[in-house]
């Protein structure tokens, strides 16, 4: 009996590249045991699975292939490439020609077009809990000034609105950003047993465009109480605000591949002071 393959997750964001290096090994291997020989010495693979090959090779922008469409695409093989490599290969109609799909280089162009929409997402989302602490907390401040004023930094005179400017101290406002979303991962990790998530793509699906904030209050609520206990506001000018130097998180730890880059630290930690010594928490730099 055919064994039956399921790409459903393959090109979510959420998905790993070694899972999806996993998967195409997987099915490659099936097909090179299990798949019917052609008199050429071809290993037939079913149709149905065309759409995925087509998908792979959309991804790669600057090649011609990512210009080919499904409808022209027919008897998808595993057959032997010029370096006598096996690998995928499809029939266009159009042009009657054999078409090497070329897996590596597709997955390559996939991750670098996953890593742009990813970071963007992680933007919108860094951009998304500021706007809330601005709705929330830094308008009211600011609408109450009094000039002239004093910077709480450095005592330096202000005297206008336009060179005032609200800081986050004690903890910055990055910092604050960067830890409630990782307390959030942490729940969501807890509540779906997994440590495989990019918790910026998940937030992302949350937000409300239009209003730049996100659609479940609670999770506004949530953040603003996070950051009160976590950070203080004050007034200081803007050039003390724009060179004073801030926290830098590891955003990577949020990513799908936090997981691992923490316990890389944790190993890392646990060599260097001795075995069960290594701290538990992540190395943020």
């Amino acid at each position: 009996m055919e064994h039956k393959f399921n790409f459903d997750n393959f090109f979510d964001l959420n998905t790993t590249d070694s899972a999806r290096k996993k998967s195409l090994k997987k099915f490659k291997s099936y097909w090179l045991e299990h798949g019917v020989r052609t008199a050429k010495g071809n290993i037939k693979v079913p149709d149905q699975y065309l759409w995925i090959m087509q998908r792979l090779m959309s991804y790669r922008i600057d090649s011609p292939k990512s210009q080919i469409r499904l409808e022209d695409m027919e008897h998808l093989i595993i057959g032997l490439d010029e370096f006598k490599n096996y690998t995928f290969m499809f029939h266009e109609k159009r042009t009657d020609t054999w078409i090497k799909v070329g897996c590596e280089s597709a997955l390559a162009d996939m991750r670098k077009h996953n890593q742009m929409v990813l970071e963007y997402r992680k933007e919108y989302v860094y951009g998304a809990l500021r706007n809330i602490a601005f709705i929330y907390r830094v308008y009211d401040m600011k609408s109450r000034l009094t000039f002239p004023m004093y910077s709480e930094l450095s005592g330096q005179i202000i005297n206008s609105k336009d060179d005032a400017e609200i800081d986050h101290y004690d903890d910055d406002f990055s910092k604050v950003a960067f830890d409630c979303l990782y307390d959030w991962k942490q729940q969501w990790i807890a509540r779906h047993h997994t440590p495989i998530v990019d918790i910026c793509n998940v937030m992302y699906e949350h937000i409300d465009k239009k209003n730049y904030v996100f659609k479940e209050d609670a999770f506004n609520k949530s953040f603003i109480q996070f950051h009160d206990s976590h950070t203080h506001l004050r007034v200081i000018t803007k050039g003390e605000n724009r060179t004073r130097e801030k926290y830098n998180p590891n955003w990577r730890i949020l990513k799908a591949e936090g997981f691992y880059i923490e316990q890389s630290a944790i190993k890392m930690n646990a060599d260097r002071d001795g075995a069960g010594m290594g701290s538990p928490y992540p190395v943020r730099v």
